[in-house]
């Protein structure tokens, strides 16, 4: 797969999640980020949002403890970023 293919699967599936609110959080924040992103870092967000939305939510409104196996460069810019105001 090339970079280009990548990065616009990586889009869409931010933008076309299911939950409304994760849709927000995750789309604005790639369309921000995912094209400065190495490819270990594309790793990292790809193996996040391959994550239950429910779950995603939860963790970056702090209903539930962020796991530890998702705690990395990525999802620190992630869970600092102010999508309300991006």
């Amino acid at each position: 797969m090339t970079d280009d293919i990548r990065l616009k699967r990586l889009l869409y599936q931010s933008f076309h999640r299911g939950c409304k609110e994760t849709d927000a959080i995750l789309g604005k924040f790639s369309r921000r980020y995912l094209e400065k992103f190495s490819e270990a870092e594309l790793d990292q967000y790809e193996a996040f949002i391959n994550e239950d939305d429910w779950d995603i939510y939860a963790w970056l409104v702090g209903k539930l403890p962020f796991p530890e196996k998702h705690d990395n460069k990525v999802t620190a810019l992630l869970r600092k970023f102010d999508f309300a105001s991006n």
